[in-house]
């Protein structure tokens, strides 16, 4: 059967809060004992062409991976990637989720992202069947979904578009016309507030993401956010139940006003899926990624910081000089985040820093001090700050200083494609022509004074090339 994504293609990307390293991690925070990542089975339903599943699987060689996807066409190009990588443990097939088979196993990892709201309801029930039936005991199904009450102003949008692209059939135009209406009303208004958040935030995905991800995110045939409490019951009704948030720092009330954290903590005292469906009200957000698990585990709340010493961290933060008042100011380019931070927040995220790209153990964070609790504080700090990142599998990435550097081969494809690279580290970046030519260089056969001959600033484009997480670890990183 042809589906629109088969006529108009739709560019999976890297997300890395579906890796199962991040999901491993926020269960074992909340006391759970989930799977090791690094030889876990994980099935993502909605593969698209594999540009979720295929870098996970290049990282994780002895995890085993399940992707598929109702669209045969982009099956069929995840699949031609997938044998020109190499990757023997990545098993890609074109099914209707209604259609899963039975003996396919259990998987200690399932994600459905960018599938439950824009799928009929027949879809909606078979993915939670399947989760039912093929969640491992203690593993973690990750899900997300447009949310009310801030999906309510993107109705708007789609309206507006359907409107104006009224008795047009042919599927490229419609895509055009519905731009078109996006772009009239992000500069029609001046209304400031979250309606022009929202449009100015559509604008923006679109310039990234291409013209393609609107056809299919806000204008397929459907378009159904729900509200937590909807979500969280039809997981009941199938023995799961929630954990998490797929996000650390949105589990955070950084936006809520000091007066009304105690209500959302006498709230979550009565029920922590009331206090979320709460929080969605006060904070109007428009999109959940939330983390699910069977409901007979022992799920433990609040998190406990002691838990976070059987981690790694890692970070790309910055810290500059101290301000008057003795506090650093930091910037972290992986997330966006600014903040500012005492001088013993500081040195424990300066020594985290100082591993980048790779991540370092909890053990290894001023060793010497005795007061890991104290540590521990601090480190959960800022990691719900968004400042440093926890691990259950060890962040390893090269540096630039190798002799021979490797791009891994994931990057190298893409940059051959001229296509967006993605990262050891499960993010994506654009390259420039002359990275490009690089990165097509770094296979492991030419040496530093071979390439100094041909690439200027040398060093630095390696060094950069190290931070993004785009090169293989050498032997004393592996």
């Amino acid at each position: 059967m042809s589906t629109e994504y088969d006529q108009i293609a739709y560019i999976s990307r890297p997300f890395r809060q579906t890796h199962p390293d991040r999901l491993a991690t926020l269960a074992i925070v909340h006391g759970l004992t989930p799977p090791n990542p690094a030889t876990a089975r994980v099935l993502d339903i909605g593969c698209g062409n594999g540009g979720n599943i295929l870098p996970m699987a290049a990282c994780l060689p002895d995890a085993h991976f399940f992707g598929f996807d109702l669209a045969a066409t982009v099956i069929a190009d995840a699949e031609v990637r997938r044998q020109r990588l190499g990757l023997n443990n990545v098993r890609l097939e074109a099914l209707d989720v209604m259609e899963f088979p039975e003996d396919a196993g259990q998987f200690d990892y399932i994600i459905a992202h960018g599938f439950y709201s824009w799928v009929p309801d027949p879809a909606r029930l078979a993915m939670w069947k399947l989760i039912e039936k093929h969640l491992s005991p203690h593993g973690v199904a990750y899900v997300s979904f447009n949310a009310y009450p801030g999906a309510m102003l993107r109705h708007a949008w789609r309206d507006a578009a359907a409107f104006h692209t009224r008795g047009i059939t042919d599927i490229n135009e419609r895509k055009a016309k519905s731009v078109e209406m996006l772009r009239m009303m992000a500069s029609a208004t001046k209304r400031a507030g979250p309606w022009e958040a929202v449009v100015q935030e559509m604008v923006k995905a679109v310039d990234t993401k291409g013209e393609n991800w609107v056809i299919h995110d806000d204008f397929g045939p459907f378009f159904q956010p729900y509200y937590f409490h909807q979500i969280a019951d039809s997981a009941g009704q199938h023995g799961l139940r929630y954990l998490s948030d797929a996000s650390y720092y949105d589990m955070q009330p950084h936006e809520i006003v000091p007066d009304a954290k105690p209500i959302l903590d006498q709230l979550a005292a009565q029920s922590i899926e009331l206090r979320e469906q709460y929080y969605d009200f006060l904070e109007l957000r428009a999109f959940r990624q939330l983390l699910l698990c069977r409901q007979d585990q022992p799920i433990a709340r609040p998190v406990d910081p002691a838990r976070l010493q059987s981690l790694e961290f890692s970070t790309a933060a910055n810290t500059a000089g101290s301000t008057a008042n003795g506090v650093f100011a930091v910037h972290n380019p992986l997330t966006g985040i600014q903040a500012e931070i005492p001088a013993p927040y500081k040195r424990i995220l300066d020594q985290i820093r100082a591993a980048w790209p790779n991540s370092v153990p909890f053990s290894a964070i001023f060793p010497s001090e005795t007061n890991r609790a104290a540590i521990a504080q601090i480190v959960d700090n800022l990691w719900g700050g968004a400042l440093i990142e926890a691990h259950a599998v060890p962040q390893r990435a090269g540096d630039g200083k190798a002799d021979r550097p490797v791009v891994w081969h994931i990057a190298r494809d893409e940059a051959a494609q001229g296509l967006p690279v993605t990262t050891r580290l499960h993010t994506q970046t654009q390259l420039d022509d002359v990275s490009a030519k690089l990165v097509a260089r770094l296979d492991g056969t030419a040496s530093r004074s071979d390439l100094a001959a041909e690439f200027e600033e040398l060093d630095e484009r390696l060094l950069w090339l190290g931070a993004m997480g785009l090169l293989d670890p050498t032997p004393s990183h592996s």
